[in-house]
């Protein structure tokens, strides 16, 4: 039998480390548990339709698609968003091409709405003479081709150029890739946000600019990209409604701000970024009252009621910050929408007590739209 000095001096002895490592990690699963739930709502819809995309590329990879049809750009935002008309006006076809021994890389298409770039590359080699399905690219015959080429693209990029400036990737950031249509084909595309950098924040650029990805080994940074030609089309197509000052809630101290530091309307995808911040002064288990309801947000009108379906792009600690109890970030994107209310909000969402998915307009912050 053990003696109770035994058995207490089986647990180590308290550790403010220790402590802080279970604070930290309990807020996290804290945060996932109410990216959760807000997604909830959407995810049957969302699978199907993601299904949907993975059957129309397997049958395109087995069969073929028709003569003249290729995967374009909104192809691939099938299951995520549905672009209205006029972002049509946005597409750019046909802007590179690049040749590496037996690879052929070409950008079939990109869209710039002001706030993202998002393009599609033809990755294909002569040495293979069937289609491709894509999970080849990280295994196989065609990766082999690839690897022997030294073409890296099929793996995603980890930074970018802007008219020849370098950039780290930016957070929430993405790319898919798809069997191509012919023979020896893989399509890659590609989302890149002009939110954020290593070195501060990147100004999404509002003249004509050349985006350069890294696609290939090779011994200079120019060697090594893909040069894509973008174009700034249809400018009024994206709408700025960011307010024009942060908010304040509460008093005394319990007061802390929420500022709207990127809203943008857009016909492809909406974006809405917000960053909350408590004072040093307010103890941790009260920052994490206040900062906890803004973990799920959505763009809803006077009445609560969501103006288009929210997913969450990104969310955690602010660039520069260190202290995850009292600065928060988050990022949304919405699926556009024909028309809009004359007055829209950010508001966070949580489940009332009837377990209905709800906008707390308590704490709801209006958005700059014409004629606030």
């Amino acid at each position: 039998m053990l003696s109770r000095e035994q058995m207490l001096a089986a647990f180590p002895k308290d550790s403010a480390i220790f402590n802080d490592a279970v604070d930290s990690a309990l807020r996290r699963i804290h945060n996932e548990a109410a990216l959760e739930r807000q997604a909830a709502a959407h995810r049957q819809i969302k699978r199907v339709l993601a299904w949907g995309l993975a059957a129309v590329l397997l049958l395109a990879g087995a069969f073929g698609i028709a003569e003249g049809v290729r995967l374009g750009v909104f192809d691939f935002l099938l299951g995520q968003d549905t672009p209205l008309l006029q972002a049509k006006e946005l597409v750019q076809q046909d802007l590179a091409e690049m040749r590496i021994g037996h690879t052929t890389l070409r950008a079939t298409e990109a869209v710039y709405d002001g706030a993202a770039v998002r393009f599609v590359i033809s990755v294909s080699n002569d040495t293979i003479d069937r289609p491709i399905a894509a999970e080849e690219a990280d295994d196989g015959e065609f990766a082999a081709a690839l690897n022997a080429d030294g073409v890296t693209a099929l793996y995603g990029f980890d930074w970018f150029t802007i008219d020849g400036m370098k950039h780290s990737m930016t957070g929430g950031s993405h790319g898919d890739r798809a069997a191509g249509e012919e023979n020896g084909e893989v399509i890659v595309y590609f989302e890149l946000l002009l939110t954020e950098g290593e070195a501060g924040r990147i100004s999404p650029p509002a003249s004509d600019f050349t985006l350069g990805v890294p696609v290939r080994t090779a011994d200079t940074l120019e060697a090594q990209q893909l040069f894509i030609p973008v174009k700034v089309v249809g400018a009024n197509l994206l709408r700025s409604i960011i307010p024009d000052a942060p908010t304040r809630f509460g008093e005394g101290e319990t007061a802390y701000t929420v500022t709207v530091t990127d809203a943008k309307l857009s016909p492809i995808r909406n974006a809405l970024e917000l960053r909350v911040d408590v004072p040093d002064t307010t103890d941790e288990d009260a920052a994490w009252e206040l900062i906890s309801p803004w973990h799920a947000v959505a763009l809803v009108d006077e009445s609560g009621a969501e103006v288009g379906q929210a997913d969450t792009s990104f969310y955690g600690l602010p660039q520069g910050e260190t202290d995850e109890a009292r600065h928060f970030i988050i990022r949304i994107e919405v699926t556009p929408v024909e028309g809009y209310p004359g007055a829209l909000f950010a508001a966070p969402m949580d489940y009332d007590e009837n377990g209905d998915w709800r906008a707390d307009m308590s704490r709801a912050i209006k958005l700059k739209m014409e004629g606030n």
